[in-house]
């Protein structure tokens, strides 16, 4: 690195500036391929494996005229243009300067923690109620086909995002306090929204209104949430560890589908109803 300074930062954004280093360092966990990295990751990441980061992306900012609150550090194109920014004119941001912002590499994981697993890096419901009109649309429209076109776009959305697999891989953590309650804050608000957006809850009401169909007595909208959530979880790590028991097209009603949409499909149609007189009664067990 350079003798360069770069520019003073308010605390703010220097707390914001690591958050967001810590972020594409550990993403690349996931996109790098790189044993060391994951290794870095399983013995939590350090203030030395985010400094250099931070460095660039202070450089990047600076040259680009961009500030903080304008860049997604979880952007695939932003994170590659800052690992390829030359910073090498500049000094690299020094140790004590986490110091001011974190009380300990302890609290920096544990911030950076809840930064890594908030809902919105996982789910994106503003561009599924978007997209809700055009599944009426064309000679294929009807609900089986709305799933279809949903389940299998969002699907491509999500197979190859970092944060799902960074969350997935706190399974054997979820002892921790830290990464439990952060957890459980995502899922509230990847359900119900956040900072005045709509959570996935109101996406499915929204298809459920439009399809003329409504959740079963004894059955919440939070509840198909839940089991879509799971199922998407699970598609995921059977598509990626065993790929061609999940990814082959299976001829169903005259077209080819794939296993995520029909499986989502069966979960919809057995939590919900048609809308058409006094609701059925609840099925009990014996």
């Amino acid at each position: 690195m350079g003798t360069n300074k770069l520019p003073r930062r308010r605390r703010a954004d220097t707390l914001l500036l690591f958050l967001a280093a810590g972020e594409i360092v550990a993403d690349e966990v996931v996109t790098g391929r790189r044993e060391d990295l994951t290794a870095l990751w399983l013995a939590h990441l350090r203030f030395d494996d985010v400094l250099p980061i931070a460095t660039r992306l202070q450089a990047y900012l600076f040259a680009s005229g961009l500030d903080l609150e304008e860049v997604d550090a979880s952007d695939p194109q932003v994170q590659q243009a800052v690992r390829q920014h030359d910073a090498s004119a500049y000094r690299t941001i020094s140790k004590p300067t986490m110091y001011t912002v974190f009380d300990s590499e302890h609290d920096f994981r544990a911030q950076l923690a809840r930064w890594l697993l908030r809902g919105r890096r996982v789910s994106d419901p503003a561009s599924l109620i978007e997209g809700l009109p055009a599944m009426e649309e064309g000679d294929d429209a009807g609900f089986s086909a709305a799933i279809d076109r949903l389940a299998d776009a969002e699907f491509i959305r999500v197979r190859d995002l970092p944060a799902v697999y960074l969350e997935l891989g706190t399974a054997p953590f979820l002892h921790d306090d830290t990464i439990r309650s952060a957890l459980r804050d995502s899922r509230h608000d990847s359900a119900y929204g956040s900072d005045g957006n709509d959570g996935l809850i109101a996406f499915y009401e929204r298809l459920l209104a439009q399809h003329g169909r409504r959740m079963r007595p004894g059955l919440q909208v939070r509840d198909l949430y839940v089991a879509l959530t799971s199922l998407t979880h699970g598609m995921l790590f059977h598509t990626t560890v065993w790929p061609e028991s999940a990814e082959h097209p299976i001829a169903d009603g005259g077209r080819a589908r794939s296993l995520f949409a029909i499986s989502c499909e069966a979960l919809l149609v057995s939590f919900t109803e048609p809308v058409t007189g006094p609701p059925e009664p609840t099925a009990t067990s014996s």
